[in-house]
Parts: structure tokens; sequence; C-alpha cells
């Protein structure tokens, strides 16, 4: 029978095996490594969802400025715009209502001076002086002269001929005092 079985020399104290000393090292660098990757993986799945939301954001506020400009809120828009701008200058849709905005106030300006012309031929047919001179020369309080009105006649008598008080014979509400006027 001659068969051996081989022995495995045991570590000593003295010198620990490589084996014993590699595994826990290994055990830490495969975490490590898997600690980093997950955060790389969590960085880039974050700012996708980051970005999804900002473009999400970006266009409701583009959406909205589009629906102040198309109402005639010139104020609104402006504001809007100066946000988006200072976001995303070099955005089309952020030009385009740009060049929207300039065209809507260029239009308004445009209509002002069309109507203040029509104002001044109007005034000019009828006779009247040009307003803005007018205005600055119209008489003071002091200089118009005043207008005497007589107090309307109610119909009412002496409140000492009926039971009415004062009151109501001044207002006409005493029932004596109807019958007597009709």
């Amino acid at each position: 029978m001659g068969s051996t079985v081989p022995t495995v020399p045991l570590p000593t104290l003295e010198e620990p095996s490589r084996a014993i000393v590699k595994r826990p090292a290994m055990r830490k660098l495969a975490a490590l490594v898997s600690l980093v990757l997950a955060l790389v993986l969590g960085a880039v799945y974050w700012n996708e969802q980051n970005e999804a939301n900002r473009s999400r954001d970006f266009t409701a506020a583009l959406a909205q400025a589009h629906s102040a400009l198309s109402r005639g809120d010139l104020g609104a828009t402006e504001r809007a715009l100066v946000v988006l701008a200072a976001a995303h200058p070099d955005h089309p849709g952020v030009g385009e209502l740009r060049t929207e905005l300039d065209q809507r106030r260029r239009d308004q300006v445009a209509k002002r001076e069309q109507l203040r012309d029509a104002i001044l031929k109007a005034t000019r047919a009828l006779g009247f002086a040009d307003p803005a001179l007018s205005s600055a020369q119209a008489p003071t309080a002091a200089e118009t002269p005043a207008i005497d009105v007589a107090a309307p006649q109610t119909g009412a008598t002496d409140p000492g001929e009926s039971k009415c008080n004062e009151t109501l014979a001044a207002l006409s509400l005493c029932p004596d005092h109807a019958r007597g006027a009709q």
C-alpha cells in the first residue's frame, strides 16, 4: 500500500500565509470598487433625472411666457424672458420669444402714435384747441363763475299740518302729503 497522503505545511505564527493576507485585501478592494461604481452610476442617474426636470421646468416657463405674450401682458412676458434668457441664452425658443416681444412693443408704440394723431385730428376738426395746450390753459376754480341752482320742489307741505315728522315730510313719505301733492 504505499500511498502517501500529501501533507500541507501549516502556517506558523512567525510567517503568515500569503493566501490568508490576500483574501481580506481583495474583499476590501472589491467593496471599494463596487462603492465607487454605485456612486458614479447614481450620479449619472441623478444628473439625467435632474436634467429632465430642468428641461420640463424650462419648457413650462417658456409656455407661460408665450401665454402672457398672447394675452398682451408684456410686463409678465418681459419678467419671464429675463429668467429664461439667464438660464438658456442661446435657446431658439428664447430668441423667438424675444423677437416676438420686441415686435409687439414696436406695434404698440406705432398704435399709440396713430391714436395720438387721430385724437389731434379729431380735436382740430371739432374746433377745439390742441389738447396739450388746452389742459395747461384751463381756468382755475376761482376764475369760474358760480352757478345759482334753486332747490327742486318736492310737493311737501308744512310738517305742522300733518302727523308726519319733519324728516318724512321732507322726503314726501307721508301719505297725507302724497295725496295733497297729486
